[in-house]
């Protein structure tokens, strides 16, 4: 077996078949997009590449996608229901997860760890 570094284990260690993982990496997405280059590792850069690219490939309702822009800006659920009309926290959770599903099947596959 050849020898990884260990950035390089660190990037392969990152489920994208894991939901959870996923619904933190785009709630901390506006914070990564707001801080500058020199502060992230490349590996971390490449994560949100992915990320990004993912974003631009799956298939979202207009609910989605208003829903996930709001929580990857960093709106608590609550927050994005009252912006969305008054949905309940439970239906914007919903909402979130639909999309980290989605974006988690696009780069980890079919079999998603839920």
């Amino acid at each position: 077996m050849a020898n990884i570094s260990p950035k390089e284990q660190m990037y392969r260690s990152v489920s994208y078949k894991k939901v959870e993982v996923i619904q933190g990496l785009l709630r901390f997405y506006h914070d990564f997009k707001a801080q500058a280059a020199e502060d992230f590792t490349e590996e971390l850069v490449c994560i949100y590449v992915d990320i990004d690219k993912a974003m631009k490939e799956i298939k979202m309702t207009d609910r989605q996608g208003e829903a996930i822009k709001l929580y990857m800006e960093g709106w608590t659920e609550e927050e994005i229901g009252n912006r969305m009309g008054g949905i309940t926290h439970q239906a914007v959770h919903k909402l979130v997860m639909k999309v980290c599903s989605k974006v988690s099947d696009y780069l980890g596959g079919e079999d998603n760890e839920n």
